[in-house]
């Protein structure tokens, strides 16, 4: 992603372009290597603008992210930092049921800050992530849950009723 993608999208979505929305977007695709933390970003900010507020920076990498643009990515009680998203990365996850074999895709965009978080730790460049979780579905879970029909004994108290010729109460059962 590229600087001018990153101000084309804040226009498109009628956000003004100012100055310092354009040194951190400057800030975060010169850094793409690598994950910052705000307080990073602002101090390698502050040396070539040095009127730009710590706010200025929290508040644009909220809009970034809010635009998908850049990932928040907060691993543990660490400081949250902050990445340019990688469109390159192809995140494939499924949900898959233990009991039924359903398969329910998971929303990528909820991976995408940890895989940025692993390639920045481990040093490579991911190019696919694939992940597989299992459980049991909603509907099998219900189904396990839900209590069973009483059984023919149970009906009427443990006694089993036999139908006799003429009986209504069974032939209408037996019609509807």
């Amino acid at each position: 992603m590229t600087i001018r993608r990153i101000l084309e999208t804040l226009a498109q979505h009628d956000y003004r372009l100012t100055w310092q929305r354009w040194a951190v977007a400057a800030g975060v695709v010169l850094n793409q290597d690598r994950l910052l933390t705000a307080e990073e970003l602002y101090s390698l900010l502050k040396k070539d603008y040095p009127d730009i507020g710590l706010a200025t920076v929290y508040r644009t990498l909220d809009l970034l992210v809010e635009l998908g643009l850049v990932d928040r990515v907060q691993v543990g009680d660490g400081p949250t930092k902050y990445g340019l998203r990688n469109t390159n990365v192809e995140i494939r996850q499924h949900l898959v049921c233990e009991s039924c074999g359903d398969v329910a895709p998971l929303d990528s965009k909820e991976l995408e800050p940890l895989c940025k978080h692993l390639a920045h730790a481990s040093g490579y460049q991911i190019s696919e992530v694939e992940i597989r979780v299992t459980g049991i579905c909603p509907r099998c879970k219900a189904a396990a849950s839900a209590p069973a029909g009483p059984s023919r004994g149970e009906e009427n108290g443990g006694r089993e009723r036999t139908a006799r010729p003429g009986d209504r109460r069974q032939q209408a059962g037996a019609s509807s």
